[in-house]
């Protein structure tokens, strides 16, 4: 009978244990900023969810939350600061606070989370992401938020979602397009072709390579005959000086003015590939420049990679639901 109550007596302690370890996290509504408060409450919901459900998180209920937040201590609705967030986790007697925040500057959303350990002076961990997109896109950074902030490895479904987001983000703000052109031009100023291939334009970058390099080979082959045309020059001159004999010089003369010729020549053929060179290298440039994509056709292609994704057939579907 002893061991029974004993038995019992444990068991209730590991369960009260269990309870109170298990609600040492209070997560806080998403304060927002310049959107409606039904989507902010909406996106916060929807947090809590992925925090207790995907990621295995117990967290104290958000009435007792709200009703220190609305008390007199606090008197503040949204909480978004970490000295808030020490407040309301100090009233409540958790371990952990998370705070949050979104708050759409134009045309960009700006998503800021605060995880908060009450027992250390400094913030245990902050996540903030910026992007250009849909509304729609809330849904899934607010999962990656509650991921990054609890330190957990992420589904891969949901970080093909989050990198989508984050490259048509950059592709809508022009970061993109501007990028690829800079890198596309430089790579060509520094390689003709080079340029092209980066750009996926291989047949265009090979028959630039191939240009340049005939076209350098062509003015080597002018600048090595150029110099043996200057030596032979100068060994006829010294054969010339030295003759005495009249026909004998008349004929070094006569080479001389031959090679002389053939020298000249020489060097206005290479000066004549060099300038060709130097244009068909302004010119590839030009292409390059001129070949880089647009937004429009950078957007299409994001699109069209991650539709090709397996796993990124069932985030589509998902950024398709509405807040509400």
């Amino acid at each position: 009978m002893k061991t029974v109550r004993l038995l019992r007596s444990f068991l209730l302690l590991t369960i009260t244990l269990a309870i109170g370890h298990g609600q040492q996290l209070a997560i806080l509504d998403i304060a927002p900023v310049e959107i409606p408060e039904t989507d902010a409450l909406n996106l916060s919901e929807h947090f809590r969810e992925v925090v207790s459900s995907k990621i295995g998180e117990s967290i104290i209920s958000i009435d007792k939350v709200r009703d220190v937040l609305s008390g007199d201590k606090v008197n503040n609705r949204w909480c978004a600061e970490e000295w808030c967030a020490r407040e309301v986790g100090e009233l409540l007697g958790v371990e952990k606070v998370i705070v949050s925040s979104i708050w759409k500057d134009g045309e960009l959303y700006k998503l800021n989370g605060k995880l908060v350990a009450m027992e250390d002076t400094l913030l245990e961990k902050e996540h903030t992401f910026n992007f250009a997109g849909e509304e729609e896109s809330l849904i899934p950074e607010v999962e990656v938020m509650a991921y990054e902030l609890l330190s957990k490895q992420m589904p891969q479904e949901l970080q093909l979602q989050h990198q989508y987001i984050d490259e048509r983000s950059l592709a809508l703000q022009g970061i993109t397009e501007k990028k690829t052109r800079l890198t596309a031009t430089l790579l060509s100023t520094a390689v003709p072709g080079l340029g092209q291939i980066y750009l996926k334009r291989k047949l265009w970058g090979g028959l630039w390579m191939a240009t340049q390099l005939s076209l350098g080979a062509a003015t080597l082959n002018q600048y090595l005959s150029y110099k043996d045309s200057y030596d032979e020059f100068y060994v006829f001159e010294d054969l010339y000086q030295a003759s005495t004999d009249v026909d004998t010089i008349f004929a070094y003369r006569n080479d001389m003015l031959r090679v002389y010729d053939n020298t000249k020549t020489f060097i206005d053929q290479r000066k004549q590939l060099t300038q060709i060179i130097f244009s068909l290298w302004a010119l590839n440039i030009l292409q390059a420049n001129i070949m880089s994509p647009s937004t429009e056709e950078i957007l299409k292609d994001i699109s069209i990679r991650f539709s090709h994704n397996p796993y990124n057939r069932h985030s589509q579907l998902r950024l398709t639901f509405t807040i509400e």
